[in-house]
């Protein structure tokens, strides 16, 4: 997603090391920020993409009060 909000990139990728970098590595950018929502494989995503990012933030919805209120939990809306 863009300073302005529109989204760049978004797709479902598989669960190996390859398929998660490849993407990341393939954006040109001098500084690349990366937001995951914490699933159970968050530390695994952290040791492979915290080389390839400046900075990696691992979010908890569940401790967000707004988002667990909602009746309406969409993960494209959340991002």
């Amino acid at each position: 997603m863009n300073t302005c909000g529109k989204v760049l990139f978004s797709e479902q990728l598989p669960t190996s090391e390859p398929a998660v970098t490849c993407p990341i590595v393939a954006i040109k950018a001098r500084k690349k920020l990366l937001a995951l929502e914490e699933p159970l494989l968050s530390n695994w995503l952290t040791g492979v993409l915290s080389a390839h990012v400046d900075e990696l933030i691992a979010c908890n919805p569940r401790h967000h009060a707004l988002i667990r209120q909602s009746p309406h939990k969409d993960d494209w809306e959340d991002t």
